[in-house]
């Protein structure tokens, strides 16, 4: 499959037979693909690089917290995406692994472990696509907000200079370089005062605040 080269994959399953045969069959595909037989090693190997994936392999005969649901509850809570791969097929305990956050729950025996391997290269970028949209729908999401910071900023600087727009724009612009900040920092910076000047300016106009701030001898006395 195009683009699905060079990832790096760690593996942990208790039956070794299984994670390293897939381990083998991944780096045929040309992956960094390591087997670990126990938690504690997999740990170690995550603290000293970062995977693009992980498979948990379950051992057939294995159940309710040791088996797929145990398996998903151990890396739900990671940003590191992660497959479930099991020889004994329970709908109960797929359904808890998918729920959990795999990005694949995947049946096989030994023999059968060859057909696996495009299902899960096909999961991992698909993954991979969809993190990288995200990032960029963020990106653009955040210069969208940035753009109207900077177009609002620059209409109250018309409105309350009396300003056409390039002048405005170039006013603010002038006082952010003064300011050693980003543009769109400054306009930012700018609205949020005038909100909390406008709001000021309401509390203080009210009826209530007129007359917390009248003198106690300037009343007249309700007896």
């Amino acid at each position: 499959m195009k683009g699905c080269k060079g990832r790096r994959i760690l593996l942990l399953g208790e039956d070794t037979s299984v994670s390293a045969r897939l381990a083998d069959l991944l780096a045929e595909r040309g992956h960094d693909a390591m087997a670990f037989h126990s938690r504690g090693e997999l740990k170690a190997a995550l603290a000293a690089q970062e995977p693009d994936l992980i498979i948990v392999c379950v051992a057939a005969g294995a159940s309710g917290e040791s088996g797929l649901t145990s398996a998903a509850r151990l890396f739900n809570t990671s940003a590191i995406p992660f497959v479930l791969l099991t020889t004994n097929w329970a709908e109960a305990d797929a359904c808890a692994g998918a729920e959990g956050g795999a990005l694949a729950v995947l049946a096989s025996s030994y023999a059968n472990l060859p057909h696996c391997v495009p299902a899960i290269c096909a999961a991992l970028e698909r993954h991979l696509e969809l993190r990288q949209l995200r990032h960029r729908t963020e990106l653009l999401s955040a210069a969208l907000q940035r753009a109207r910071a900077i177009s609002a900023a620059t209409g109250v600087l018309m409105e309350r200079m009396r300003l056409n727009q390039q002048q405005a724009f170039e006013a603010l612009r002038a006082a952010a370089r003064a300011q050693r900040c980003r543009l769109s920092e400054f306009a930012g910076a700018l609205l949020l005062s005038l909100e909390s000047l406008n709001a000021l300016h309401q509390s203080s106009s009210s009826p209530h605040a007129r007359w917390k701030r009248e003198p106690a001898h300037g009343r007249a006395s309700s007896e």
